[in-house]
């Protein structure tokens, strides 16, 4: 890779850590990045993702999980739900707030992604 090249893939990277700090609110730890990335993306496929299955997924402990899933959950970002098919299972989904602030972040990094798409492609949808 070119020097030039380099130096635009790091403004990139800047531009992007400043869009997840500003929209996300996402700051010192990557655990909650990783927590409302994985919760977008699971919704995004049409998938229900377990608390479960995030804790397998993510390479972080247990602990440090949890306490991140309480704070996202009491900041309004998330929430936990009895699974429909099994009580004993929690199901994570993502709360109007994460939504609304994604896809305002998808939109400010259009210009780093070059990103020329109709308004209507870039709308999100999510599952109810």
């Amino acid at each position: 890779m070119k020097k030039l090249q380099q130096l635009q893939l790091l403004k990139s990277l800047s531009t992007i850590r400043a869009g997840c700090i500003d929209h996300l609110g996402i700051s010192h730890s990557l655990i909650p990045y990783d927590i409302l990335t994985e919760v977008i993306r699971s919704e995004l496929e049409g998938k229900q993702y377990s608390v479960k299955q995030l804790f397998a997924k993510l390479p972080y402990s247990d602990m440090g999980i949890r306490y991140h899933i309480r704070q996202l959950t009491t900041e309004g970002w998330i929430e936990t739900n009895p699974s429909q098919d099994d009580h004993r299972v929690k199901t994570i989904r993502s709360k109007e707030k994460l939504r609304i602030q994604f896809a305002l972040l998808s939109e400010s990094l259009n210009s780093v992604f070059n990103t020329h798409d109709s308004a209507e492609s870039t709308q999100l949808s999510f599952p109810v």
